[in-house]
């Protein structure tokens, strides 16, 4: 914990000395240290499935901080009321969206089941509709992107392959189950 308090401090006078006290290079400067910080650390080992959640939370953190670098070149660029209009903006329409093709594709699963053919392409279209709609509700502009290409059909027939990829090897290690009645 002082190692912390004490890199932070050091972290605010190189870039005061750089006469850079809030930019983003600086914001990138402490990125880049607390995720070294984090790596040392050695929080989760290896041998106890902790790499898949390491990879997980360093690129939630990634994304963090790529969300607040964002935020603060974006309102110097437009203002900051206007930016976050925009935040609001894109994720009540980003909702709205994902309600409209959520049922759509909630009803197609519904008639592909009723014809007696397996629901799975429906299903993981829902899916992904549903990931871009949590997507887009929540406050950054890189998750409503990533939110769009969630829910434009173009876009996500090219993430389909990638999912039925990602099934296919859970299958194949017996870590996704299908169940028949």
């Amino acid at each position: 914990m002082l190692k912390q308090v004490s890199f932070t401090k050091d972290m605010q006078a190189f870039c005061n000395k750089m006469n850079e006290s809030y930019s983003v290079k600086c914001k990138l400067a402490e990125v880049a240290f607390f995720l070294k910080l984090f790596h040392s650390l050695n929080v989760l080992n290896r041998r106890r499935g902790g790499y898949f959640v390491r990879k997980f939370l360093f690129g939630l953190l990634a994304l963090v901080f790529a969300e607040i670098a964002l935020f603060i070149v974006i309102g110097k660029a437009i203002g900051v009321l206007y930016t976050l209009l925009l935040i609001i903006s894109t994720s009540v329409v980003g909702l709205l969206i994902a309600k409209q093709r959520g049922t759509k594709s909630v009803q197609d699963i519904q008639k592909s089941l009723q014809q007696g053919q397996p629901p799975a392409v429906a299903m993981i279209e829902t899916f992904m509709i549903f990931i871009g709609g949590a997507l887009l509700a929540l406050p950054g502009f890189i998750t409503d992107i990533i939110g769009l290409f969630f829910l434009l059909g173009i876009t996500r027939n090219l993430f389909k392959p990638v999912v039925f990829y990602f099934l296919r090897k859970r299958m194949k290690k017996g870590q996704v189950v299908i169940l028949q009645r």
